[in-house]
């Protein structure tokens, strides 16, 4: 940034690229111990949906000259007018340590809680998001494979409503579990169990709705038609449901 905006003259470099100004949606903080990729990457996969616009100091600030004259009054300061105008604050945590240790952090998150602003906490992308996600839908869709060809080769015609409880249960009930622990490997075990029980549910609920199916063709009963497949829905809600909870615990 020196050597780019000393040759431009000296001012910062936002003024550089926007001589006009623009209006602040967001004013970033940060503690200046991240690397540049890794501010980069927090703050784009954090940016407020509604945010056109950030003030980022090292950034907005003309870091060739002395600026120690412009924080003599922190209210009345750049970052202050800055935080004002925005409506969003995103705080850009690191590696390091923590961001609060540098007390120009701990005022702005300070006059942010003042003024009412919405403050979010920057994180990175969740690393092999897509994988982990991927590898749990698969697993559900193997399982439940299994599960109808299983049902169909040992129940017969076999249809009892105890069982569509225990579906539900089996489904259900690890969802729950994994919703009230924190990420871990056991909340990662409990959401396959799950995967296992919902994959047992769509394996039962489609064999008992053809079951059911043959049995109401026969009667010629059509109004009935429309209420069979209602368990197979609920049991894709519970597979999309754990692929989204293993997509949460990721990230």
């Amino acid at each position: 940034v020196k050597p780019v905006t000393s040759r431009a003259g000296g001012m910062s470099w936002a003024l550089l690229r926007n001589p006009r100004g623009v209006k602040c949606s967001v004013f970033i903080t940060h503690c200046w111990a991240e690397g540049v990729y890794e501010f980069i990457d927090k703050v784009l996969y954090s940016w407020p949906s509604k945010a056109n616009h950030a003030y980022c100091c090292m950034l907005s600030n003309p870091q060739c000259l002395d600026v120690g004259g412009l924080i003599n009054s922190p209210r009345a300061s750049p970052f202050a007018r800055a935080l004002y105008a925005a409506p969003y604050m995103l705080v850009v945590p690191n590696q390091s340590g923590s961001i609060y240790s540098r007390s120009w952090c701990a005022y702005e998150a300070f006059l942010a809680y003042s003024e009412s602003k919405v403050i979010r906490t920057a994180s990175a992308p969740a690393k092999h998001l897509a994988a982990h996600v991927a590898f749990m839908a698969l697993t559900i869709v193997a399982a439940s494979g299994i599960s109808l060809v299983a049902q169909h080769a040992h129940f017969g015609n076999y249809v009892s409503t105890r069982g569509d409880v225990v579906a539900i249960l089996v489904s259900f009930v690890p969802l729950f579990i994994a919703s009230s622990i924190r990420p871990s490997r056991i909340s990662l075990a409990v959401l396959f169990a799950g995967a296992l029980g919902c994959a047992f549910a769509f394996g039962w609920f489609v064999a008992t709705a053809e079951r059911e199916w043959d049995v109401i063709r026969e009667k010629d009963d059509p109004l009935n038609r429309p209420t069979l497949v209602h368990g197979v829905y609920q049991a894709l809600v519970f597979c999309a449901a754990t692929v989204v909870a293993e997509a949460d615990r990721v990230r």
